[in-house]
């Protein structure tokens, strides 16, 4: 995760909701103002110096309430928050700037029991671990979403007991992943954990109260098991047929529950943003 915090200052002093005089004047002397002679001095007029002393002997500004949902950063937290320079490193040191970028802020979530940044650097993880598990996450919007996703989840996850996966659940699935291509066995480890902890967590909260009505599942069988079938050129057995079939009757009743709880847990995550304060860079 992010690590270097320094580069975040403005964000713990209100910077990204609007901040204080202060605060500017800090994003002024962190963005380097070399207080060179301006257009104003040459005028006659009030230094920017000047008008900035006169600035910090006025009341602090009253920031504006934070809002609810997903938003954009502020241009200050853009410009000296959210990037991380190999610069800024060989600056400290003493060595020539340069400004290849190392690493940058994705998001940043606030809900009600986690405070979590996302970084750029955990995109680009996530989505090597999720492709060893068989979740192909292209663009780093969708990694993005699906992290945030998982962090506000995660979060309404610590009110409830018995969903911790065992090891044997673990076990099982590794046994299922035969290639870890360039990701180490223990963040693959991890994030399988994860997985078993939220599916148990989604399957206690909201699967238990999913029963299925014989109308459901003879609309699932219409709209989705039949026309897949027909779609791999295999001719689907009748309605009746597939009930009559154990194997093919729990395959349309899980369909059709796995159906209800994602519109379910959508909703649900959909209200969890909203009451959840979350910025996207």
């Amino acid at each position: 995760m992010f690590s270097n915090l320094s580069q975040l200052h403005l964000l713990g002093k209100g910077g990204v909701r609007g901040g204080s005089v202060n605060n500017r004047a800090e994003f002024f002397r962190s963005c380097d103002y070399d207080g060179s002679p301006s257009f104003s001095q040459t005028l006659g007029l009030p230094t920017q110096s000047q008008e900035l002393k006169r600035k910090l002997n006025e009341p602090p500004l009253t920031p504006p309430l934070p809002r609810r949902g997903i938003r954009f950063p502020s241009l200050i937290l853009m410009v000296c928050g959210a990037v991380i320079t190999s610069g800024a490193l060989r600056r400290a040191h003493g060595s020539p700037v340069q400004g290849e970028i190392l690493d940058r802020v994705i998001a940043v979530i606030n809900s009600a029991n986690t405070k979590k940044i996302i970084t750029l650097s955990d995109v680009q993880k996530e989505r090597e671990i999720q492709r060893v598990l068989g979740v192909e996450l292209k663009a780093d919007e969708d990694v993005r979403d699906f992290l945030i996703e998982r962090y506000l989840i995660e979060d309404q996850m610590v009110q409830f007991s018995g969903i911790e996966p065992t090891d044997q659940q673990i076990e099982q699935r590794l046994r299922e992943i035969r290639d870890l291509p360039g990701v180490r066995r223990e963040a693959v480890r991890d994030a399988v954990a994860r997985e078993i902890k939220r599916r148990n967590y989604l399957q206690q909260r909201f699967g238990q109260f999913i029963h299925p009505t014989e109308q459901d599942v003879r609309d699932y069988y219409e709209s989705v098991f039949a026309p897949e079938a027909r779609r791999r050129d295999i001719t689907p057995p009748s309605f009746d047929e597939a009930l009559q079939s154990p194997e093919l009757a729990a395959q349309l009743q899980n369909g059709v529950a796995a159906e209800k709880m994602n519109r379910e847990v959508e909703s649900w995550l959909e209200t969890v943003k909203r009451r959840s304060d979350i910025e996207v860079f």
